[in-house]
């Protein structure tokens, strides 16, 4: 599959995927301060935007007034009943949301932001080992293109929605904590940054400890560092990056810089 924007619409939470004045994916040389991509691969890869957003732009709007029951059970740790899961998955969706909720009360969120970015942990994976073939049966025909092992998010995503979760950033979140989104609000960025990083994580454990030494104060620069090492790595797989997540990077791409420190770190987590 190419990259493409032919889908304006979100199939999970309903409106606009991409702002094509905003986005223009394409293939180029890295900028200074990427790491060379993994040996033999024929080019090197930029996702370039096309005009600078203010960092200090607020995301949409979603009502966070209160919290779903099923929101803040998951906050509280617990498993949704139609959750299919085994123990080992169980136990990285807890070791998700402990860092997510660690994160949080380091950055000073308001106690609800704080149950909502572990509600996001324990939820992202809720649909994880479901049978493909049942999972496909719950999702719109624009989400047909996504391989087996992306589909567990977006079907989580429609099932909270249904069971009456009406936080579009926090079900966008779910939808899309493996290929990233360009709309993501703080708990989605954060979680990307989480799922890929915690400690039962068995690849690069060096260079992910590294990284969780340095949140949620670098959160900023841990993303970036996080989605850069996804691209390259689906890259140097010679898997098709998908349009989510070139997004997401040039989203991040055009983004005035933020402050140093916590005060960024915070400002990023409450976008």
């Amino acid at each position: 599959m190419g990259i493409s924007q032919d889908r304006p619409i979100d199939p999970v939470v309903g409106f606009d995927t991409f702002c094509p004045d905003f986005y223009r994916p394409a293939f180029h040389r890295l900028p200074l301060g990427l790491p060379d991509p993994p040996p033999g691969l024929p080019f090197r890869l930029l996702l370039v935007p096309t005009s600078p957003v203010s960092s200090s732009k607020k995301s949409s709007s979603d009502s966070r007034s209160a919290l779903h029951p099923l929101v803040e059970a998951a906050g509280r740790g617990e498993v949704p009943p139609w959750a299919r899961v085994s123990q080992g998955r169980r136990e990285h969706m807890e070791r998700v949301s402990r860092l997510l909720g660690k994160w949080a009360r380091t950055l000073k969120l308001p106690p609800e932001e704080e149950m909502r970015w572990r509600a996001a942990g324990i939820l992202h994976d809720a649909l994880k080992n479901e049978r493909p073939a049942v999972l496909r049966k719950t999702l719109v025909p624009d989400l047909d293109h996504l391989p087996d092992a992306l589909l567990h998010g977006p079907a989580a995503a429609r099932r909270l929605k249904e069971e009456g979760v009406s936080d579009k950033d926090f079900l966008r979140a779910v939808a899309y904590h493996t290929l990233g989104h360009p709309k993501m609000g703080g708990v989605g960025r954060a979680l990307v940054v989480a799922d890929y990083i915690e400690p039962g994580r068995r690849d690069r454990k060096k260079w992910k400890k590294s990284r969780r030494s340095r949140m949620p104060q670098e959160f900023p620069l841990v993303l970036r560092e996080v989605v850069r090492a996804r691209i390259l790595g689906t890259v140097g797989r010679d898997r098709t990056l998908h349009p989510e997540t070139v997004g997401l990077w040039n989203k991040l791409a055009q983004e005035s810089p933020w402050k140093q420190g916590t005060a960024g770190a915070r400002q990023m987590a409450l976008r």
